[in-house]
């Protein structure tokens, strides 16, 4: 009898062990599967560059033009850019003295009108209505998408309303757009001669270009 109870208690001891070990492995198992779903961020970021780009079509020609009876044109500049503030047009002549020379002698010239200059009187610039002659521009409301200034240019296209100036000798804005995308500016020539003018063919050119906006 007593033989049969000391083997009985080694193996009640035996089994207690057994269950403590188990029960340290399942704690040592959730420990483990707890810290397997940590997460962590990384940072993205990329800097977009600011594109701009502008087309200017030539404007179709003058023509003919009998003195005393002015003749208009054209352009239109489509602006493209992905800046949020948009940009500014800016334009100049080409030549030195005035836009339009003969072409078979580059000392007679066509008159141009006073030069643009977008600072004159405290920023209304110093575009006037149409008298006399010479070559004047101006950027028109029609076929204009943004920006159209009236104080710059005349509160509409009509001839009494409509202001001009002579193309500058250097880049002055004449349009300031506000927004990102694609948009067109109307650049409309108006041109006429005194009576004493050299006949012949007359040519110039006048440049655009597009600044993005701080």
């Amino acid at each position: 009898m007593k033989e049969f109870f000391r083997t009985k208690t080694k193996i009640t001891r035996s089994a207690i062990i057994a269950s403590l070990v188990v029960v340290a492995i399942f704690g040592v198992l959730q420990a483990m599967e707890s810290k397997s779903a940590t997460t962590d961020q990384v940072n993205l970021t990329v800097d977009v560059a600011s594109v701009i780009d502008v087309t200017c079509p030539d404007p179709s020609a003058f023509g003919t033009l009998t003195p005393g009876t002015a003749v208009t044109t054209t352009a239109t500049c489509t602006t493209t850019t992905n800046n949020s503030t948009g940009y500014i047009l800016q334009a100049k002549r080409d030549d030195a003295d005035t836009t339009l020379d003969l072409s078979t002698d580059a000392t007679t010239n066509i008159t141009d009108k006073t030069a643009w200059d977008s600072t004159a009187n405290t920023g209304d610039g110093n575009a006037a209505t149409w008298s006399g002659t010479g070559l004047g521009f101006r950027v028109m409301q029609t076929g204009t998408d943004s920006g159209y200034s009236s104080t710059w240019w005349g509160s509409d296209d009509t001839l009494t309303n409509a202001k001009f100036a002579g193309l500058p000798s250097a880049y002055d804005t004449i349009l300031d757009v506000s927004s990102a995308g694609e948009t067109d500016a109307a650049v409309g020539f108006r041109l006429d001669v005194p009576a004493a003018q050299t006949a012949g063919t007359y040519t110039g050119t006048a440049t655009f270009q597009v600044t993005a906006n701080p």
